[in-house]
C-alpha cells in the first residue's frame, strides 16, 4: 500500500503560520529567498521554530531592531496606517522642535519623523538627537524654546555673581542641558565656582547658593545713594564695590570686606560726591551754621 502523500501548506498559509505576512517576506530578497527554501524543502517545509531560527541569523533580522521590524511589516500590509503614523510623528517633531528651540528644515523634520518612529526612540532619545539642531546664534540672546530659557538662567546667575562668559558658552550649555546629557544645576555650580574664586571673602556663601549681588547690596546701594544715582546702574563691576569686595587683613592674610565706614569716606572723596545736591546741602548748612556763629545772621 502506498504511503500517502504530506500535504504541504499554500505560500500563504506557511507564512500565517510562521507569523509573518507573505508580502513582507516578499518585500526582501534575503526573505524571500529563505522563505522559498522553507517552502520547497525537499524533506518537508520547515516548522515555524526552524524557520524563526534561520531568520534570526539574516541581516535584516540582525541588522535591524525590533520597532524597525515591525514598522516594516505595516509599511509593506498596511500603507495607509503606516502613512498616519509617520506623520503623526512628523507632528510630534515638530512641536518638538518648537519646544526645544531647534531649527530643522522640512527635509530634515522628515527625515528624522521617519528615523525617530521606525527605530521606536524614547521621548530622552529623541530629545537628544534634536538638540543637535540647535543652532549657534548669531547673537547674545537669539536661542529660543528651552535653549533659550536655560541661556537666560544662567546669564542672569553669572550676571549676579559678576562673572562674564563667552555667547559659546551659553551656547554649549544650552544645547547640554537640553539633550539631557547634563543639568542647569552643573553649569551655575560651575558659575558660582568662578564666583567663589572671585570673591574669596564671601567663598562660602556663595557655594552655598547666595548671590554676590546679595552679599554685596549694601555697598551697592551706598555707592548709588552716595553718588545720587539709580542703584540698577551700579554693578558688582563698579570699581569701590570691587575694592570693598577684594579686600585682605593686613593682620591674617585672609580675605576681608571693607567696612561701611571706611567705603563712605572713599566714596566722600570722590570729586563726584561734591556735585551731588546732598554735598551741596551740606556745604549750605555749614556755612549757615559758620556765619550765625559770628552774627551775620540771626
Amino acid at each position: 500500500m502506498a504511503t500517502p502523500k504530506e500535504d504541504k501548506l499554500s505560500a500563504q498559509d506557511l507564512a500565517a503560520e510562521y507569523n509573518y505576512a507573505y508580502a513582507l517576506l516578499m518585500s526582501s530578497p534575503e526573505l524571500k529567498k529563505l522563505f522559498n527554501e522553507a517552502l520547497k524543502d525537499p524533506k518537508g517545509q520547515w516548522t515555524p521554530e526552524k524557520f524563526a531560527s534561520k531568520l534570526r541569523t539574516t541581516n535584516w533580522y540582525r541588522q535591524h531592531t525590533e520597532s524597525w521590524r515591525n514598522s516594516e511589516a505595516l509599511r509593506v500590509t498596511d500603507p495607509a496606517q503606516y502613512k498616519a503614523d509617520v506623520a503623526q510623528s512628523l507632528a510630534n517633531v515638530k512641536a518638538m522642535a518648537t519646544q526645544l528651540g531647534a531649527t530643522l528644515t522640512s527635509a530634515e523634520q522628515t527625515s528624522l519623523a521617519t528615523r525617530f518612529y521606525r527605530l521606536g526612540y524614547s521621548e530622552n532619545q529623541v530629545r537628544s538627537a534634536m538638540a543637535a539642531f540647535i543652532d549657534p546664534p548669531s547673537m547674545a540672546g537669539d536661542l529660543t524654546g528651552e535653549a533659550g530659557a536655560v541661556e537666560d538662567q544662567l546669564r542672569l546667575v553669572a550676571l549676579r555673581n559678576g562673572q562674564k562668559y563667552s555667547d559659546n558658552f551659553y551656547f554649549k550649555a544650552a544645547r547640554a542641558v537640553v539633550s539631557g546629557k547634563t543639568d542647569i544645576a552643573a553649569f551655575t555650580d560651575q558659575v558660582r565656582a568662578d564666583a567663589a574664586t572671585t570673591y574669596p571673602v564671601f567663598a562660602d556663601k556663595i557655594t552655598a547658593g547666595m548671590d554676590v549681588a546679595d552679599l554685596a547690596s549694601g555697598y551697592v546701594n551706598r555707592v548709588a545713594s552716595t553718588f545720587e544715582l539709580d542703584p540698577n546702574q551700579v554693578g558688582l563691576d563698579d570699581p569701590y564695590v570691587k575694592e570693598a569686595l577684594g579686600g585682605m587683613d593686613p593682620a591674617t592674610g585672609t580675605p576681608t570686606a571693607m567696612g561701611m565706614w571706611d567705603f563712605e569716606k572713599k566714596l566722600r572723596a570722590d570729586p563726584r560726591w561734591a556735585q551731588t545736591k546732598q554735598a551741596k546741602d551740606a556745604a549750605d548748612g555749614a556755612a549757615y551754621s559758620v556765619l550765625k556763629t559770628f552774627g551775620f545772621i540771626g
